[in-house]
């Protein structure tokens, strides 16, 4: 399995395991999240191809999407969302009352959201109305 990255964790986690091949981005470093962003990250997803992203957000709002608290962590979503078949948004319920000012995804580019069951029954009536599918794990 390859896995692309820009974020040192899943190089940890899943760089010692076997048959897992990791590729990381490269570009700027940023010590507080231990990930690379900028354009030099941006152009290298450009150079791949791959069936699944798995994003996060700070927040969602059913009809609108996905958005983040950062410009650069938006712009790398972005990117690995562009190069994948199908992208999957995992975010917790606490996720849905809160406000991001960045974009990561448009609600019609997201194929799964992935939640808990926190997440109140008005908002899932909301997001039924979208097109992507909705995963509550229990």
């Amino acid at each position: 399995m390859n896995i692309v990255t820009s974020a040192l964790a899943p190089v940890e986690e899943l760089g010692p395991v076997q048959g897992m091949k990791v590729h990381l981005t490269g570009g700027t470093f940023r010590l507080e999240n231990l990930d690379f962003v900028g354009s030099r990250a941006i152009q290298a997803f450009a150079d791949f191809h791959v069936n699944l992203a798995l994003l996060s957000a700070d927040a969602f709002v059913p009809g609108l999407g996905a958005f983040t608290t950062d410009e650069a962590s938006a712009a790398i979503a972005a990117a690995m969302a562009d190069v994948a078949e199908r992208v999957i948004v995992a975010v917790d319920s606490s996720k849905f009352s809160r406000n991001a000012p960045f974009r990561v995804l448009c609600q019609n580019r997201i194929s799964i959201v992935l939640t808990d069951a926190g997440v109140s029954p008005a908002t899932l009536n909301r997001m039924a109305e979208d097109s992507y599918q909705v995963v509550v794990a229990e």
